[in-house]
């Protein structure tokens, strides 16, 4: 049986704005600090059926980490899906417009791709606690970036030209 684990944040910035930088992967490792490189193994403008390769700065996978966009609705959601030796990883990502924001929900499903037994139960509880968590720390990070860019206001010391 899957293994299933929920986000849930607000954006105070329009959806687009969210869901641009979700799937701005060529820009992954500015916007997120754990991640060191991405390689494109499909060509731009991401879109459904578009993979990319990642490497975690806390990873010893030699060989990154691939990603596959499995849907791409903008901007309302955007699904990735990272296939291992005994796991699957879903990341079902879904926006709506709340208050002047953006409510981010998501799921985290994690399923084997082996008859599932009693010992890979355990691991699918083990790996979905660590993409829930991995992915919980994208997003705040995600969310601090849209937002700066976003109301760029709110930078500090930052002024319009019509304020001076």
């Amino acid at each position: 049986m899957p293994e299933r684990d929920k986000l849930s944040l607000f954006v105070n910035a329009p959806p687009i704005a969210v869901f641009s930088v979700l799937a701005d992967v060529k820009n992954r490792t500015a916007i997120l600090s754990g991640v060191r490189k991405v390689r494109l193994t499909a060509p731009l403008p991401v879109d459904a059926g578009s993979s990319f390769r990642e490497w975690r700065k806390d990873s010893v996978r030699l060989s990154g980490i691939v990603f596959h966009v499995a849907s791409f609705n903008p901007p309302q959601d955007i699904t990735f899906k990272q296939r291992g030796l005994l796991v699957e990883v879903d990341v079902a990502l879904r926006l709506h417009s709340d208050h002047d924001g953006t409510h981010l929900t998501g799921h985290v499903v994690v399923s084997s791709r082996i008859v599932p037994n009693f010992v890979l139960r355990h691991i699918e509880r083990y790996v979905s606690r660590y993409w829930t968590r991995l992915f919980e720390e994208d997003l705040l990070e995600i969310k601090k970036y849209v937002e700066q860019r976003a109301n760029p206001a709110w930078r500090a010391g930052l002024r319009s030209k019509h304020e001076i």
